[in-house]
């Protein structure tokens, strides 16, 4: 229990992956203990709501952990185990809230509105049930089940005047623009100079509910984005070679987030045969995002080839020490075009 991260920070660039604001930039355990009055009301919050959620993501993260490992080992073309030397990743499911979120439940203090948060879903179809009786009421009006039961079309009209009402209120909240602005993982992140994993429960059941995602969906899709991370960074390619820590700490964050999602989506894809709901919980957890979680998106331009487009940025900016997102974006386009030449030739030859 704890609120994780105001000390022990490297400094360097704020845009760097390992900024002066990065609480996952932390080199040791030694975390504040006790539980905040924040993390004491989402606790009570979500046993309410579901209960054993926590088990139940420590267990998925259990089930999926090497699964992923697999699947990202095969995308990249890297390594945390050569010969009989292992670089050890583990991955804890954490009981506390990451700093930067704590300040997004302050701006919400009041305990009642997360109740109506976490049952948006649920309000947003009443509200349509409603509407729906309220068209049909006249012809239903008489039945015999409904007599006794039956209340006045105004009265019912203010029901639903009420419960779109109080769809609006949740909607000024601006949920998603308050996620999307946080601009770092929140969900779970990627300790570098640990290294560790750390999985936020609380948080992953928080944003589940506002996005309307299943919890431990949303937990395999951050699983994901985190060891991802760490293989960008750690993984040795087939000379042995890594990510030096500093370079990766030094290297803008829309290079090191770019490539956290951009695998992610990947590693998505793939596995939507075993469970299409994780590929649909992170493109619910997309439009709760912006900035450097989604310059990934352009990357993407050349169908098929862009893992290879990508797996190839992503060794040469580890082995030249690209930091700035400009550099890394020429790069890009440098091997596009390579590979298209690449392509051309192969398909003259052939016909």
């Amino acid at each position: 229990m704890h609120n994780l991260g105001k000390e022990f920070l490297i400094m360097s660039d704020e845009n760097s992956f390992g900024g002066p604001n990065r609480y996952y930039a932390a080199n040791n355990r030694q975390w504040w203990k006790g539980d905040s009055e924040e993390e004491k009301r989402m606790r009570l919050l979500l046993e309410k709501c579901q209960e054993g959620l926590q088990k139940q993501i420590e267990l998925t993260c259990k089930q999926w952990n090497q699964v992923i490992r697999e699947h990202i080992k095969n995308e990249m073309a890297l390594r945390l185990t050569v010969g009989d030397e292992r670089q050890a990743v583990p991955v804890q499911v954490v009981d506390g809230l990451p700093s930067p979120f704590v300040k997004f439940i302050q701006e919400l203090r009041k305990d009642q509105i997360w109740v109506f948060i976490f049952n948006r879903p649920l309000l947003l179809e009443t509200e349509k049930g409603v509407d729906i009786i309220l068209k049909n009421y006249d012809s239903i009006r008489d039945w015999n089940g409904l007599k006794e039961a039956i209340i006045k079309k105004e009265e019912l009209y203010h029901v639903l005047l009420f419960i779109n009402a109080l769809n609006k209120e949740i909607e000024k909240l601006e949920l998603y623009e308050k996620i999307a602005n946080i601009r770092q993982d929140i969900l779970g992140a990627y300790f570098f100079n640990i290294p560790e994993i750390q999985i936020y429960w609380m948080v992953i059941g928080i944003i589940s509910k506002i996005i309307n995602a299943d919890a431990k969906d949303l937990a395999v899709v951050v699983l994901i984005h985190e060891l991802a991370h760490a293989y960008t960074h750690l993984g040795r390619d087939i000379d042995g070679e890594q990510w030096r820590t500093k370079a990766f700490s030094d290297t803008d964050i829309n290079i090191v987030e770019g490539l956290a999602q951009f695998y992610t989506s990947v590693i998505c894809e793939k596995i939507s045969d075993k469970n299409p709901n994780i590929k649909n919980a992170y493109k619910k957890l997309l439009k709760a995002q912006k900035g450097p979680y989604r310059v990934h998106e352009k990357w993407n331009v050349n169908g098929e080839k862009s893992g290879e487009i990508v797996r190839y940025g992503l060794i040469e900016c580890r082995s030249k020490s690209i930091t700035q997102y400009s550099e890394f974006e020429q790069k890009l386009e440098e091997i596009r075009n390579r590979i298209g030449r690449r392509i051309n030739s192969f398909q003259a030859i052939l016909f």
